[in-house]
């Protein structure tokens, strides 16, 4: 036996029709419709009808004779030999034994494939869309939350930190590490800022400027404070985010914080005259330092401080000179500014 074995109670069926001859009908009614002479085998009082000799014809489901069957009882008899088949049962594989290899290469398509994955996957053909744990997603690849804690978690190969993204109670989204280790934001392959294990940002310190004079001769300030970098900044400068407003002078907080201002000044006045360098945030005079002047010659001072600013409060440098109408600032002097905390 080549195939499968036939199974226990098959038979094989054939299909057959009877007639009564009369000595006069030549026409029959079969039973099934016979598209050719070759389809069934007819037999007249037990003698078999040749196909070949013209002895008989059929269309559709009219048998014709060419002569007179004789009268008899059942004496004409047709068998339909396209209905001969073998009933068989469904084979069903042994689980496990149907591989790949049984499979031609790209026979499996898309018409072939469910439109939809079975949860927690869920395709979305019409608009391109991938949802896991979200039957209908709003876009390309959305993760529904079944817990509060992380929903995307990247372990690396050899054990070490883990970067995760989740949710938590519905009112806090986080990114971050499963280790106790500085997350790093990194472009290019590059390190672009970091976050130590204490919260802290560390590199850089942001945001942050730094301003250098272009020097200027012969200001007034004994009557009225002079603006630093005001319109006077040399074109070699760090201002990230534009924080610093080279046209005023000015620095405006874009976030709330602890930041840290610098000032190094260099100038130069009459002997007996004394400077007030001022850091002034737009909340009250933070740090005032008194510098004298000696007769001729440049001095370089450092004025520091620390000011607790709020979103948009500005900041910016002044010196104030008095016992003379004159002083000189030289290309030498600059600021700076970062947030601390």
């Amino acid at each position: 036996m080549i195939g499968n074995q036939l199974a226990a109670g098959q038979a094989l069926t054939v299909a057959n029709d009877s007639f009564n001859g009369d000595g006069s009908t030549t026409s029959f009614t079969l039973s099934q419709t016979v598209g050719s002479v070759h389809d069934i085998e007819v037999l007249v009082d037990n003698v078999q009808q040749s196909p070949y000799d013209g002895s008989y014809s059929v269309s559709g489901t009219t048998l014709t004779f060419s002569g007179t069957p004789s009268t008899g009882t059942n004496n004409i008899y047709v068998i339909y030999n396209a209905s001969k088949h073998i009933t068989t049962q469904q084979v069903i594989p042994d689980d496990g034994s149907v591989h790949s290899s049984k499979i031609a290469s790209n026979a499996v398509t898309q018409d072939k494939l469910h439109t939809n994955a079975i949860l927690p996957i869920t395709r979305d053909m019409t608009n391109n869309r991938v949802g896991i744990n979200e039957i209908n997603p709003a876009v390309t690849l959305e993760i529904g939350a079944t817990q509060q804690r992380e929903e995307i978690r990247l372990t690396s190969t050899g054990g070490g930190a883990q970067a995760v993204l989740g949710t938590y109670a519905g009112t806090e989204s986080y990114v971050g590490s499963t280790n106790n280790v500085p997350l790093h934001f990194r472009t290019n392959g590059t390190n672009k800022a970091q976050i130590d294990t204490s919260g802290r940002f560390i590199n850089p310190n942001q945001p942050a400027f730094g301003v250098r004079h272009s020097g200027v001769s012969g200001v007034d300030c004994s009557s009225s404070p002079y603006r630093l970098f005001n319109n006077q900044v040399h074109t070699t400068q760090v201002n990230r985010g534009n924080c610093f407003n080279t046209s005023n002078g000015r620095f405006t907080a874009p976030v709330s914080g602890v930041y840290h201002f610098g000032i190094t000044i260099r100038f130069d006045g009459f002997a007996g005259s004394y400077a007030y360098v001022t850091i002034l945030p737009s909340t009250g005079v933070y740090t005032a330092r008194e510098l004298s002047i000696h007769t001729g010659s440049y001095i370089t001072h450092t004025v520091v401080g620390i000011c607790q600013l709020s979103t948009n409060d500005t900041v910016e440098f002044q010196i104030r000179n008095s016992g003379d109408s004159s002083i000189n600032i030289d290309a030498d002097t600059n600021a700076y500014g970062f947030l601390i905390g």
